[in-house]
């Protein structure tokens, strides 16, 4: 029986494995695109939400 369990849990991991790199290579295209425009993007303007925090954060601080 102990070796049905080792049995079971070789293919679920086989699975899992094969699910990601499937995952992976799907995706592959959306990644190119989405590396090549924040390559592209050389502004001074904050662009995530986390630089947007960042400076509403500052205008508050110097409005104190």
């Amino acid at each position: 029986m102990n070796r049905h369990f080792r049995d079971a849990q070789y293919y679920a991991r086989r699975t899992a494995e094969e699910v990601a790199t499937g995952i992976r290579e799907e995706l592959e295209p959306v990644t190119e695109r989405v590396r090549e425009r924040v390559d592209r993007e050389d502004t001074d303007e904050p662009t995530g939400v986390r630089d947007r925090a960042r400076e509403q954060a500052r205008g508050v601080r110097q409005r104190i």
